[in-house]
């Protein structure tokens, strides 16, 4: 059983060790990332990188290697099976790979596809019940053509029944 000590001399030298201890592994695991993407890319074998996430276990850190490991390794990640697959057309990017420290590592978001015609229908549809409220003449002219670009693009605006 452990003797859990109240000593602050032993919490501050258990803190440093544990701050250095995560540096450390954080270093290790930045090397062997690395180590298992030229792997695959030189033997198309992605076991060891699936191992190297497993080893992390299931944390936040670990989608961090994985999305680290996905923008530079040459292989694919199949989100179903949560694994690495060989992808013979994927190119490794080993220099932006060394450039970049796993853990400090965030990828680029995803663009959202704009459904421009959706939003010209609400925009449209709010046109056509605000129109009566309106009393600025630069106001209703916006509201009416509005309305006429939703009709040109033939969106319907009717309310629902």
């Amino acid at each position: 059983m452990t003797n859990y000590s109240t000593d602050k001399k032993v919490i501050n030298e258990n803190i440093k060790n544990i701050r250095v201890g995560s540096i450390k592994l954080q270093n290790l695991i930045q090397e062997t990332a690395i180590m298992v993407m030229l792997h695959h890319a030189e033997e198309n074998n992605t076991t060891p990188m699936n191992n190297l996430v497993k080893a992390l276990g299931a944390g936040l850190k670990s989608k961090t290697l994985v999305e680290y490991m996905r923008a530079f390794t040459k292989a694919s990640y199949n989100e179903e099976t949560k694994l690495f697959e060989h992808n013979k057309k994927g190119v490794f990017d080993e220099e932006g790979a060394r450039a970049c420290h796993w853990v400090d590592f965030k990828p680029e978001p995803q663009a959202k596809d704009t459904d421009f015609m959706k939003q010209v229908k609400t925009l449209a549809m709010k046109a056509v019940k605000e129109l009566p409220k309106i009393k600025q003449p630069d106001q209703i002219k916006a509201a009416n053509n509005i309305i006429a670009l939703a009709k040109s693009l033939n969106i319907s605006i009717e309310p629902k029944a």
